[in-house]
């Protein structure tokens, strides 16, 4: 019975990757066209952290439109690791991305001035002065923002309400998250960031 199950797991990962990644690329370059189009807004906007959802976003807007896309990496210099925004500053480098470094510890700093201390809630409350630097850069160039949040992740909820989850399009929402792997080894992006675990930071 044991091994029934697991035969049964594994025909429906293989089924879950058999996906026609070229015909992806395509469906989401249309799906992201068609927003800009619908909006009536001229290009894209969104927070790029190093790991793999926010690196094939970066990816995918390059395809699309290089010039009309801006890059905000947002790290939190206190508790960010360093490697995470290196390799987010390797992607801009990259693909020739327009970006932003924006350190938001000072600005969590002042919100704790003010607050109880909780470490829950100021992780929830990092994520959403993140979205509103997305939003207020989103305001100023008529860009559309752009979610990172894979399908995996939405079902499970991992997403803070009104911070990453607070976005005008979703466009790896379609995707689980050992889809997504695949595709980007399709999109040629580095192993080292496909592979990378989870850091589990705000």
């Amino acid at each position: 019975m044991k091994i029934s199950n697991l035969n049964g797991v594994n025909k429906i990962l293989n089924d879950l990757l058999k996906i026609n990644y070229v015909k992806k690329l395509d469906d989401i370059k249309q799906f992201l066209n068609n927003a800009i189009i619908k909006n009536d807004l001229q290009g894209f906007v969104f927070g790029l952290s190093g790991g793999i959802d926010s690196t094939v976003i970066a990816h995918l807007c390059s395809h699309l439109n290089k010039l009309n896309t801006l890059v905000l990496i947002m790290p939190d210099s206190k508790i960010t690791p360093k490697q995470e925004t290196e390799d987010a500053i390797k992607v801009v480098d990259k693909l020739n991305l327009n970006h932003k470094l924006i350190d938001i510890s000072f600005i969590v700093h002042e919100y704790s001035k003010y607050l109880e201390p909780n470490e829950i809630a100021l992780g929830n409350l990092r994520s959403r002065i993140r979205s509103n630097i997305l939003y207020y850069y989103s305001n100023m160039q008529n860009y559309l923002v752009v979610g990172t949040t894979d399908k995996s992740e939405y079902l499970m909820g991992y997403f803070t309400k009104f911070g990453d989850g607070a976005v005008d399009i979703l466009p790896l929402i379609s995707l689980y998250k050992t889809q997504l792997k695949k595709f980007a080894q399709y999109l040629q992006i580095h192993e080292t960031i496909i592979n990378k675990k989870v850091v589990h930071i705000f």
